[in-house]
């Protein structure tokens, strides 16, 4: 019975790590001032956080700042190693930790997002470190094109989504010399409705012109999916202009889903407005009351000293 025991401990001994492990998918070295970027997985009891990942230089914490997202149930985390010096590192999450060093070697470029959510057009600033021009190489959609950068330049790059018919997960790839990145990017194309017609769409783009836009992410917004619609993430797609979501949301599959709840939206601004203007008005009539009270008292007060002076 005890030898069962302890090859039941053994047992799980193995078996755990293989459960709760975190799966790295990232370099094991990078260049000085190159973008730190990771895809991790595992079966997390709740979604991972910045909070949840922390970077150590040997055996001390450093303060590289990560950011993180959800996409397609894997968690996609870039930082900047700009100004970091070489020596050994490591990333740690949930209780798990990967190794890498950043070598004495300078990176050709770095990038200012590790991951793309947009429903916009948009642009990707790259930044050249290098003391001579480089050339940057970009591949989107199947597309190609060639950017250069003269010495130390930061340079906005610029990504159209015309092509893009429906929600999709895309990769954009920029590279120079021996680096390379590739960039996930989430797309969401919301539904056409009937009352949308497709010339009147099509007119509204050629007008418009191309106006890329930064990628900016709604802190509220953990995780992304191509592939599950919002009651699949056992959410709720709040009604627009008329309710608000109080948590956490994700761009699903058929919208912006509520992963906490939608509530509806008051009318408080006006409401803060007309108190504001109420105050204000109260606040001038006082002001006339007590103006004419001061001039009415004023006047009695001269009297008063004037009789007083004469039955001296």
């Amino acid at each position: 019975m005890k030898k069962i025991l302890i090859i039941f401990c053994i047992f799980l001994l193995f078996i755990f790590p293989l459960i709760s492990a975190v799966e790295f998918d990232m370099k094991t070295n990078f260049s000085q001032g190159e973008t730190f970027t990771a895809k991790v997985s595992g079966d997390f009891a709740k979604p991972l956080t910045i909070q949840d990942i922390s970077f150590y230089r040997r055996h001390m914490q450093t303060s590289i700042i990560p950011k993180i997202i959800k996409m397609n149930e894997e968690f996609y985390i870039y930082a900047s190693l700009l100004e970091k010096v070489p020596d050994n590192y490591s990333i740690n999450i949930a209780g798990d930790s990967k190794n890498f060093t950043i070598t004495d070697n300078i990176a050709d470029f770095s990038i200012d997002t590790g991951f793309v959510v947009t429903d916009k057009d948009f642009f990707i600033e790259v930044k050249n470190l290098q003391n001579s021009k480089i050339t940057i190489s970009k591949k989107f959609l199947d597309e190609e094109e060639s950017i250069i950068l003269s010495a130390k330049e930061t340079k906005r790059i610029s990504f159209s989504i015309d092509k893009i018919n429906q929600t999709s997960f895309e990769i954009i790839e920029l590279s120079a010399g021996n680096l390379t990145y590739l960039i996930p990017a989430y797309i969401f194309v919301a539904e056409k409705t009937s009352s949308e017609p497709e010339q009147n769409q099509t007119s509204e783009n050629e007008t418009s012109g191309f106006n890329p836009v930064e990628i900016i992410i709604p802190e509220n917004i953990t995780s992304v999916s191509t592939t599950k619609t919002c009651e699949e993430m056992k959410g709720k797609i709040c009604e627009k202009d008329k309710e608000k979501c109080d948590g956490e949301s994700a761009y699903a599959k058929d919208g912006v889903c509520c992963l906490g709840t939608c509530t509806k939206t008051s009318s408080s601004t006006s409401w803060t407005i007309i108190g504001w203007a109420i105050f204000v008005f109260i606040i001038l009539i006082l002001w006339f009351i007590w103006r004419k009270y001061k001039r009415v008292k004023s006047k009695i007060d001269l009297l008063k000293t004037a009789t007083s002076n004469f039955t001296r």
